[in-house]
């Protein structure tokens, strides 16, 4: 990153996430991303990576609700880079009674102020167990849902 001399770098012990370590936060967009390395971020930084490369690695926006990540990353990978300028403007996250799916509504404008939404399901696709160190896999006490966004419909405005 020494050729990006406007890019400040902070070590921290942990940001969460050891199966995805190690990761790193692009700030002030508060976007997580796993398995980052030098090469990925300056992509990331200099906004040149092809956005479908970047989904393994994108954890998503920090800020938003777990129901709602994915969701924003898939409208990354359809918008782009111009999807960072983005203001969300509204969350609305309904998780079912069974804690294992929920429907989501976005509602952001893009710089040119034109307004857009979304809505869309999420399921749970895995149930993973959240390691403990040093201690063996069946220890873990807590888990961590893999989610997956089904039925995705957005509709716009050209105007704002």
């Amino acid at each position: 990153l020494a050729r990006l001399p406007e890019v400040r770098v902070w070590r921290c012990s942990h940001t969460g996430g050891h199966r995805f370590a190690p990761t790193a936060i692009t700030l002030p967009i508060g976007r997580a991303w796993a398995w980052a390395d030098v090469d990925l971020l300056t992509r990331v930084l200099e906004r040149t990576a092809h956005v479908p490369d970047l989904v393994p690695h994108d954890r998503g926006a920090v800020a938003l609700p777990m129901w709602a990540q994915p969701v924003e990353r898939e409208l990354f990978l359809q918008q782009g880079w111009d999807w960072l300028e983005a203001e969300i403007v509204d969350v609305v996250v309904d998780v079912d009674h069974s804690g294992r799916t929920a429907h989501v509504e976005l509602q952001w404008r893009m710089a040119d102020g034109a307004a857009w939404s979304a809505v869309a399901d999420v399921v749970t696709t895995r149930v993973v167990p959240v390691l403990v160190c040093g201690e063996p896999p069946e220890a873990a006490t807590k888990s961590s849902l893999e989610l997956e966004v089904t039925n995705l419909v957005v509709a716009g405005s050209d105007r704002p």
